[in-house]
């Protein structure tokens, strides 16, 4: 549970019974940093039922993990904008983070031999993708 940051001591009592995505979605609808992520986010329990091949591999690509991994990488590349200080060499390590498991995922998708439009291949996050405004 969280012990700072937006969801402090007001969201606990709501978040101690949340038992699905659709409830967290609901109780985080206020909050819009966390609503973002979540819009991403499939829903588990009907892939794992075999609802939807897409949903079902989309799961696969990560879920809530990837989906806050990749707004994680979106504000280190922010960090570079403002003055240098610690925060940069942090931004830093996160961006070689993802860069390497890029290059393992890569390699995986190749052993697989997954073609183009194979959806597993979304798991990969570029971080200078072209923002839409």
């Amino acid at each position: 549970m969280p012990t700072c940051g937006y969801l402090y001591q007001d969201m606990y009592h709501k978040l101690i019974n949340c038992d699905g995505i659709d409830t967290l979605k609901n109780i985080l609808q206020f909050y819009p940093q966390y609503k973002n992520i979540l819009n991403e986010v499939p829903d588990p329990t009907k892939a794992g039922r075999g609802e939807g091949d897409r949903e079902a591999q989309k799961y696969d690509n990560g879920g809530l993990d990837q989906a806050i991994f990749k707004a994680e990488v979106a504000e280190s590349i922010l960090i570079f904008d403002e003055q240098a200080n610690y925060a940069a060499f942090y931004a830093y390590m996160v961006l070689k983070q993802q860069e390497y498991r890029n290059i393992g995922w890569v390699a995986s998708m190749i052993g697989f031999s997954a073609g183009k439009t194979d959806p597993r291949w979304e798991r990969v996050i570029s971080p200078m993708e072209p923002k839409e405004f």
